[in-house]
């Protein structure tokens, strides 16, 4: 339907802007021309850049920064066109040296401004990708500990004491100290996700092994060690 819709706004632009110029006009010459093309240009410009043409395009900081750009050099040569048939044209000697000068220096502007913003909107969306990759690695690995805690809780529900709340605190640590240590860390060492991770898995197989243990004392003794030191770990980790 947009394919469809466009091309017929854009003809009934172009129409109604050479009506209105032919009836403002007094006499068909290079000024109309010049007036009527420019200003069609400007329009369909303009017409391109509104969202419901663009469509899902528009939806990154690059598009949108470059559609502003066209959008301001569309308006500027528009206006600076009007200026220069309103009031400049009658007052020079006829010709239009003063009218391509301005149009050059405005598409000049429009090219630097419009190369650097697109330069620094496209850096500027790699680094905003690059920072979310990190927080979404982190929040993998953070849930990756949540379901081992939760194994572990598990398989130590049949020990209603103190040593399973000494447990659920230990592991309430780790996830904490874990999601909050900065994504950047986690993100350039790979080898602390990994201890972490098989560390984790160690600490939730040997909890499975609770209700069959013979020395169960001995195995509680044996995860409370491995969480403390996991814990340890993780704290001295995010306080370097």
């Amino acid at each position: 339907m947009r394919k469809i819709l466009f091309p017929i706004v854009v003809m009934l632009t172009i129409a109604c802007t050479v009506g209105i110029y032919y009836l403002l006009f007094d006499k068909i010459d290079t000024l109309f021309y010049i007036a009527t093309i420019v200003t069609c240009v400007s329009e369909v410009l303009l017409l391109m850049n509104i969202p419901i043409w663009t469509g899902e395009k528009m939806f990154n900081v690059t598009s949108v920064t470059i559609s502003r750009s066209v959008n301001g050099y569309a308006i500027a040569i528009f206006l600076w066109t009007m200026l220069y048939v309103l009031a400049i044209h009658d007052l020079g000697s006829g010709t239009y040296t003063v009218y391509i000068v301005g149009m050059l220096i405005a598409t000049l502007i429009f090219v630097v401004v419009c190369g650097a913003s697109a330069i620094g909107a496209d850096t500027a969306e790699k680094m905003s990708v690059e920072v979310q990759s990190t927080v979404d690695n982190r929040k993998n690995i953070v849930q990756f500990v949540r379901i081992s805690a939760a194994d572990v809780s598990n398989a130590t529900k049949c020990d209603d004491t103190e040593w399973r709340d000494d447990v659920e605190r230990l592991l309430r640590m780790i996830t904490d100290n874990l999601a909050s240590m900065p994504a950047e860390k986690l993100n350039n060492r790979p080898e602390i996700a990994r201890h972490v991770e098989d560390s984790m898995t160690d600490i939730a197989t040997t909890s499975e092994q609770l209700a069959s243990a013979e020395d169960r004392e001995a195995l509680k003794a044996e995860i409370t060690n491995k969480l403390s030191r996991l814990n340890k770990y993780i704290t001295t980790i995010k306080t370097l």
